[in-house]
């Protein structure tokens, strides 16, 4: 199932489970009852940053979004444990975090782009210094 359905029907999921009608999870996220709807029949798809929104709203990790990757021995894949960490860390900050996370790592890619893999001082030539001590 493509990652697109699979998040309509979850989303849809917790709405019914929760008995919200569309208008009220919108309000609730910051959005309206008609781009919820759009979400729960697939014609969009909400961004990461409002999944991660959504996830604070229902009470549920972002991982109920994604169905486990399933190999041909039916053994569920992992996130690469970097990748987890990153993930339920992200679900621990609140809005403005988020954009100022996006924000930065937006800022890595085109400096990445733009620098190349670099090191730190390809970082700081792109005006991203960072200072770990």
């Amino acid at each position: 199932m493509q990652d697109g359905k699979y998040i309509a029907e979850r989303i849809r999921e917790l709405r019914k489970n929760a008995g919200l009608d569309v208008n009220t999870v919108g309000e609730g996220v910051g959005r309206s009852g008609k781009t919820v709807s759009a979400w729960e029949t697939g014609r969009n798809s909400p961004s990461p940053e409002m999944l991660i929104t959504i996830c604070k709203f229902f009470g549920v990790s972002i991982s109920y979004f994604y169905p486990p990757d399933v190999s041909d021995n039916e053994s569920p894949a992992t996130l690469p444990r970097d990748v987890a960490t990153l993930v339920d860390l992200c679900s621990k900050l609140n809005p403005e975090q988020i954009d100022i996370l996006v924000m930065t790592a937006r800022n890595f890619v085109a400096a990445n782009e733009k620098y190349g893999e670099g090191d730190k001082r390809d970082v700081e030539g792109a005006g991203l210094a960072l200072t770990v001590d």
